[in-house]
């Protein structure tokens, strides 16, 4: 027996990816394309523990397996410039992933500066 929800939840993100392509087909193969680079970049030295191993799906591992020997066969293929670009994208994307995660942080300690600093002030009074 199918689970109907699993169904239900496919079909509607479908009709979700199908509408937002339409609404905006660069802003969608952009979004798609930096999801891709995220997996791709997070993945990249990924290793199963023992433990991991055993708990997982053999079928999971050996698709994981065939799909690492496909992307190397994949990068081996490229030619010179086109690894120099993919790795120039990847430095840059990584370039910006970290100077969003360090103006939030900045941003979190100079909230927390200005409550204490509100504290400070009403103990004060």
């Amino acid at each position: 027996m199918q689970d109907t929800f699993l169904i239900g939840h496919a079909r509607r993100t479908r009709k979700l990816r199908q509408r937002q392509k339409q609404l905006g087909p660069e802003t969608y193969r952009l979004k798609v394309n930096n999801q891709r680079r995220e997996h791709r970049l997070r993945t990249k030295f990924h290793v199963l523990t023992q433990k991991q191993a055993k708990r997982k799906n053999r079928s999971l591992i050996k698709k994981r397996e065939t799909d690492r020997k496909r992307q190397k066969r994949y990068r081996l293929n490229l030619s010179e410039d086109e690894k120099r670009h993919r790795m120039e994208r990847d430095r840059i994307h990584k370039a910006l992933k970290r100077q969003k995660q360090k103006a939030v942080r900045e941003k979190i300690s100079t909230e927390k500066e200005e409550v204490e600093h509100e504290k400070i002030d009403g103990s004060e009074t």
